[in-house]
């Protein structure tokens, strides 16, 4: 089983003040409903892949305000766009020194597409969506591998938070 959800929100504003953004942009994904298994290769060693089909549903909202003049008032406009597809996506495992294994996020990122704000913010951040667990939880006939945390981010005149979700079960057969 393997299931994630992420959540990117921003606030933005012209350094005039002229037009100011805020948005959030969801994620949510989960094993697709297939017979294709999923793909665990773990070596020996500890390094390895978990990696899925997913159905993963995207969601964005925008506001976008804009003024001719400081004097002006704002004209808000919305932006919304939601879609489904399919993607691959997982967590990366790595052995570490002293019966240590470091998960790392593999899952797709939510980010924007059609309405404007950061792009991008998943990725970079991707270093610090990560957990250390023992090496001998791995050797259980049942494994939850679970990730989650917030991470604040600034880009360019955006700033906002990431906080992300995941939860992958493996199971000895």
């Amino acid at each position: 089983a393997a299931s994630a959800s992420a959540r990117l929100t921003y606030t933005g504003r012209s350094a005039d003040f002229s037009q100011r953004t805020s948005g959030t942009a969801d994620l949510s994904a989960r094993k697709a409903r297939t017979r294709q298994p999923a793909i665990v290769a773990i070596s020996a060693s500890g390094n390895g892949r978990v990696a899925a089909k997913l159905s993963v549903k995207l969601s964005e909202r925008a506001k976008i305000a804009q003024r001719s003049a400081p004097t002006q008032p704002y004209v808000e406009q919305r932006c919304r766009d939601s879609s489904s597809r399919t993607a691959s996506g997982g967590v990366v495992l790595h052995r570490l020194s002293r019966g240590q294994v470091e998960v790392r996020w593999a899952f797709p990122h939510a980010t924007f597409v059609v309405c404007p704000g950061p792009a991008g913010v998943g990725k970079r951040l991707a270093a610090t969506m990560k957990r250390i667990i023992p090496a001998s939880r791995l050797t259980a006939a049942r494994v939850t591998l679970s990730l989650s945390g917030t991470t604040p981010f600034r880009q360019g005149i955006y700033s906002g938070s990431y906080r992300w979700r995941a939860s992958v079960t493996l199971t000895r057969s």
